[in-house]
C-alpha cells in the first residue's frame, strides 16, 4: 500500500519455500522473491569461498576422528546460507579490509569466513575451550588471520580494542548474555563504529496501542544442556564442555538453570538508538524458528530473527 512507510526489510517464509522480501521504503514497496533455488545459488557462493572439503577437514579437526561420519555428511543448511547472506554477503564491505571481532565465535566457523572474505584479521571470542585447541591448529594450518580467546563478554572488549576492532559481530548472543543492554552501552563508549547483529525477538503487537511503550523483555528459563546453551551465572562450569553438570540421570536442574532474555523489536531499537547507535538496515525474516531443526528445542515459534547493521557514528 502507498500509505505504509517502514525502512524495515520483511522476509516470509512459506510453506512451498518461496522465500519473498518487501522492501517498504519512502512510501515505495518493491518485491522480489528468494525461492529454492535462490538459497541454492547462495550456498554456491558459500562453497566458492569455503568448500566442502574445507569444511570437512575443519569439523574432523576440531571435533576429533570421532567425526568423521558427520563430516561425510555435511552440507550446509538452509539456515547457514540465510545466515550467510545475511551476515556476510550483504555485509562485505564492513568486513572486506577491516579488523573484526566475533563474540561466542564457538567452533570459530564464522571468524575463519569473516577471513576468507578478506577481513585484515579477526579476534574469536568463546567461554567453552572445547573447541579451542582444534581450531587453532586449523586455522595455524591454513595460515588465516584469526586470532581465538577463551573468555565471555566481560573480557571481550579490551581484547577487542587492543585490536583497533573495526566491526564486531554479535550472532544469537543477544539473549544469552546477561543484561545484553549494559553490554551494548559498553559498546558504545569503545572505539568500535560497525556492528551487525543477529537477535532473537518478540513483537510487539500484544502491547501496540499502549503509550510511550518502548517494548519488552521476555524471559524464559533454560538449561545448559549443549555446546550452544547459556550458563548458570552462580554455578562452576565443571570440564571443557562448559557444562555445569552430568548429562546423565544426576543431571541438576538447579544447577544449570539460566534465563534466556529476548526482546521485542520495538525494545532492541529502543536500546540501541538510548546508546547512540545509528541503524543502518534492519532486516527481518519472519522464520518459523521451531521448524529449522538446530532450533527446534529451545526457541518458541512466537520468535523471529532480525538481522541489523549499526553504527557507532
Amino acid at each position: 500500500s502507498s500509505d505504509v512507510c517502514s525502512s524495515d526489510l520483511i522476509w516470509d517464509i512459506q510453506e512451498n519455500g518461496t522465500c519473498i522480501l518487501f522492501h517498504l521504503w519512502q512510501k515505495i514497496m518493491a518485491e522480489f522473491v528468494l525461492d529454492k533455488k535462490e538459497i541454492a545459488n547462495i550456498k554456491k557462493e558459500f562453497y566458492k569461498v569455503c568448500p566442502l572439503n574445507f569444511i570437512k577437514e575443519m569439523i574432523v579437526t576440531i571435533y576429533g576422528e570421532e567425526s568423521q561420519t558427520y563430516a561425510e555428511r555435511f552440507e550446509i543448511s538452509d539456515m547457514i546460507a540465510i545466515e550467510y547472506k545475511m551476515v556476510i554477503l550483504d555485509n562485505e564491505n564492513l568486513i572486506k579490509n577491516k579488523n573484526v571481532g566475533d563474540v561466542g565465535c564457538a567452533s570459530g566457523l564464522w571468524p575463519i569466513l569473516f577471513a576468507l572474505h578478506g577481513a585484515k584479521s579477526v579476534i574469536g571470542i568463546e567461554p567453552r575451550p572445547v573447541y579451542m585447541q582444534g581450531a587453532k591448529k586449523f586455522i595455524q594450518k591454513h595460515n588465516l588471520p584469526v586470532t581465538l580467546h577463551l573468555g565471555d563478554h566481560n573480557a571481550s572488549l579490551p581484547i577487542l580494542q587492543k585490536n583497533n576492532t573495526d566491526t564486531l559481530v554479535l550472532m544469537a548472543v543477544d539473549d544469552l548474555i546477561p543484561n545484553f543492554e549494559h553490554f551494548l552501552h559498553n559498546c558504545s563508549n569503545a572505539e568500535i563504529e560497525n556492528y551487525i547483529l543477529q537477535c532473537a525477538t518478540v513483537s510487539d503487537d500484544c502491547f501496540k496501542n499502549t503509550k510511550n511503550n518502548a517494548g519488552f523483555t521476555m524471559h524464559q528459563e533454560a538449561h545448559n544442556t549443549c555446546l550452544r546453551s547459556g550458563f548458570n551465572p552462580y554455578t562452576k562450569t565443571m570440564d571443557e564442555n562448559g557444562f555445569q553438570s552430568k548429562l546423565d540421570d544426576s543431571f541438576d536442574l538447579a544447577n544449570t538453570a539460566y534465563t534466556k532474555n529476548y526482546k521485542s523489536e520495538n525494545y532492541l531499537q529502543y536500546i540501541l538508538k538510548q546508546n547512540k547507535f545509528r541503524i543502518i538496515s534492519n532486516k527481518k525474516p519472519k522464520l518459523n524458528l521451531s521448524e529449522f531443526s538446530i532450533f527446534r528445542h529451545y526457541l518458541h515459534n512466537s520468535l523471529s530473527y532480525q538481522w541489523l547493521t549499526v553504527s557507532s557514528k
